[in-house]
This record gives C-alpha cells, sequence and structure tokens, in this order.
C-alpha cells in the first residue's frame, strides 16, 4: 500500500509542476487584416497574451519610419513579455536602426546597418522584451521598413484544476493514513 500511496502522489506532483514550464507561441503581424495588425495605428491589436500598440507609419502591409514623421522613431509596444522577432527589412535609403527594449527601458538587444537590401530576414531576441523600436540608421532623411514581423513568446503554463484537486487528495490520503497508524500505536 505504501508504494501505491508514493506512485499517486508522484503522479500528482509530476501533473502540478510540468517540466516545460512555458509554451512557446508566435503572432504574425503582417498588417494585411485587421487581425494581423493593419489597424495598429488607431487601435492596439488585442492577442491571447494582451495588447500590442503601434506609433508609427503604416501602409500597405508595411510598418515604415520617415524621418520627416512627427515621432523621432517608429515603435510597438508590448503589455506582455517577448521572446523573439523575426522580419524583413527593407527601405528607400538611409539604413535603418532598431533596438529591443525591456519594461524599464534598458536596451536587451540592437540591430544596425546601412545596407537595406529590400527582403533581408532578421532575427532578434531577447527576455522581455516590451519594445520594438526603428529609425532611419543614418538618420539624414529616408525611409525604413518592417513587415512580416513575427513576435514570439512564451505563456506559463497553468496547471488544471483537476491537478490540484489530485494534489491534495493525495495528501490528505497520506496526511490520514499516518494519523490512523499513529493511533494503531
Amino acid at each position: 500500500m505504501k508504494k501505491f500511496s508514493f506512485l499517486i502522489s508522484l503522479i500528482t506532483l509530476l501533473l502540478l509542476f510540468p517540466i516545460n514550464k512555458a509554451i512557446s507561441d508566435t503572432i504574425d503581424l503582417d498588417a494585411l487584416t485587421p487581425e494581423t495588425g493593419s489597424n495598429l495605428t488607431t487601435e492596439p491589436l488585442v492577442t491571447p497574451y494582451g495588447t500590442i500598440s503601434y506609433n508609427g507609419y503604416l501602409t500597405g502591409g508595411v510598418f515604415w519610419h520617415d524621418f520627416t514623421y512627427p515621432v523621432t522613431y517608429s515603435e510597438f509596444m508590448f503589455d506582455f513579455d517577448v521572446d523573439s522577432f523575426d522580419f524583413l527589412i527593407g527601405g528607400a535609403m538611409g539604413g535603418i536602426y532598431i533596438e529591443l527594449l525591456d519594461i524599464n527601458d534598458s536596451v536587451v538587444n540592437s540591430y544596425h546597418t546601412l545596407d537595406l537590401a529590400v527582403g533581408q530576414q532578421v532575427s532578434l531576441s531577447g527576455s522581455g522584451v516590451r519594445r520594438f523600436t526603428f529609425v532611419d540608421g543614418r538618420l539624414t532623411g529616408g525611409e525604413s521598413e518592417v513587415w512580416d514581423l513575427v513576435v514570439t513568446t512564451s505563456a506559463p503554463v497553468v496547471p488544471e484544476p483537476i491537478s490540484s484537486i489530485l494534489f491534495i487528495v493525495g495528501g490528505a490520503t497520506l496526511g490520514f493514513r499516518r494519523f490512523r497508524k499513529k493511533f494503531k500505536k
């Protein structure tokens, strides 16, 4: 009977505390439909993880920054932690400078190039990213573009209620058995 109780406790602990603590998921921001960010300049995009906002130009499925735009940079803002970004860059001239910032506005990762080969694939990652900013790389005029932005986030695994119930029942059973064993002596 002891082996059976131990086995139940072990299974319950494994169910309650899974080995993989987070599930990775992606959000595609191609800006071609409202579901993928085409309305980001006027309203935040609501996702299962939180909201995404954008400050900058958005035309024809392309997020872009023009040096003459009234803000100093274009940015994506997230109210949840993001782990990585995969995207394409391009532009008319000037290069691009990208920064990933955490909740305290500390730079987590950055990318800079003066060669804007259209359709150049870029991947950046960092822990706890909350802002993705980009600007013309030379700061002398020109435009920088980001498109097909794929955001990867890790969602914490929340145990199902049955796991908690099994854990409590298992603990109560072990406690009752110990209590009963003491009174038999």
